[in-house]
């Protein structure tokens, strides 16, 4: 389920692919996939590419926390 793609007011591409959230062609670490195994994971990468100046647009970080809190995707595992 991919969270946002690029585009006009997308500098990222978010996806779950069910066992992890995925950050494709990662600006921040030289164009490469960066993947997260927990969702809380990605929202702080997501923080560090608005850091860096990255539109994200301001639907996504909402939208991966509705669904972590309804359970929709997995989250810390112990």
């Amino acid at each position: 389920m991919s969270y946002t793609r690029f585009g006009d007011d997308s500098d990222v591409y978010v996806f779950w692919n069910g066992n992890f959230m995925v950050c494709c062609a990662c600006s921040l670490l030289g164009n490469i996939e960066s993947a997260f195994l927990t969702p809380t994971g990605m929202l702080g990468h997501l923080m560090e590419h608005i850091d860096a100046g990255d539109k994200v647009p301001v639907d996504v970080i909402p939208a991966i926390e509705n669904d972590i809190f309804n359970g929709g995707l997995e989250v810390e595992q112990s």
